[in-house]
């Protein structure tokens, strides 16, 4: 998704900086505003692509708290005054512990650690102090193994959620860039054609001012004058209809 996301954003660039910005509307303040400005505002904007990037920060979010409990991590424990037998009297016991644990996604839990402790219990004869170091795993038969983890699980979810959210924030986002490149492709057409539509009746009143000089010097009939008239209101309703259409 970030290869598509790279592309769209070149893809754009590209438009920004190749099409031809002819249509073109000034505001109340004289501003001129062009085809690069109407994307960026609308792509800050727009309802529906704010939405969208809500739900993809949402979907980040959740996939990298999942993410989270793969993160080794450390336990640490101090205690004074008890032991590993609470009906026996224990005062002066006093320990530290040390454990590392490494989850894995196949719901394999490694672990390592160590105790130290200091106690003046006897019982029996015997020295009650259980220090010491161990290694070992956790295997959750019961609760699924390797793919079928409920942490394997877990992350493929929200992985997949993720993505989803990416895909329709592309697709809303190139969606938005597609309709606004045919309004804007229609709007650069009609204005171009009423520029054309412009400058034929400018050629018509001018013919028009020819024809009734020439009749005023009784070189051709009266009659070209209607007719000249014709031609120029024929390209003033050509040219209303086409601004309409614009």
């Amino acid at each position: 998704m970030k290869a598509a996301s790279k592309f769209i954003l070149m893809g754009l660039g590209f438009l920004t900086v190749c099409l031809p910005l002819k249509a073109q509307q000034e505001d109340s303040a004289g501003k001129v505003i062009n085809f690069r400005e109407v994307m960026n505002l609308g792509l800050d904007h727009n309802f529906n692509i704010k939405l969208q990037k809500y739900a993809v920060a949402e979907a980040s979010g959740t996939a990298l708290s999942t993410k989270g409990y793969l993160n080794p991590y450390f336990t640490f424990s101090l205690v004074k005054g008890t032991g590993t037998d609470p009906t026996i009297t224990n005062d002066g016991t006093f320990y530290q512990q040390t454990e590392f644990i490494l989850p894995t996604r196949t719901g394999i839990s490694f672990y390592t650690g160590g105790r130290i402790e200091n106690t003046n219990l006897i019982s029996y004869g015997f020295i009650m102090n259980s220090s010491g170091a161990w290694v070992g795993a956790k295997v959750p038969l019961l609760r699924g193994l390797g793919k079928n983890s409920t942490l394997n699980a877990a992350l493929r979810s929200t992985n997949l959620e993720e993505k989803a959210a990416m895909e329709q924030l592309s697709n809303t986002v190139m969606g938005y860039v597609r309709d606004l490149l045919s309004s804007y492709l229609s709007l650069s057409k009609g204005i171009s054609d009423y520029d054309i539509q412009k400058r034929a009746l400018q050629e018509a009143l001018k013919y028009q001012q020819s024809i009734e000089k020439l009749i005023k010097m009784e070189q051709i009939a009266k009659v070209e004058k209607d007719r000249a008239e014709e031609l120029v209101i024929s390209k003033e309703e050509t040219q209303t209809n086409t601004r309409l259409d614009a």
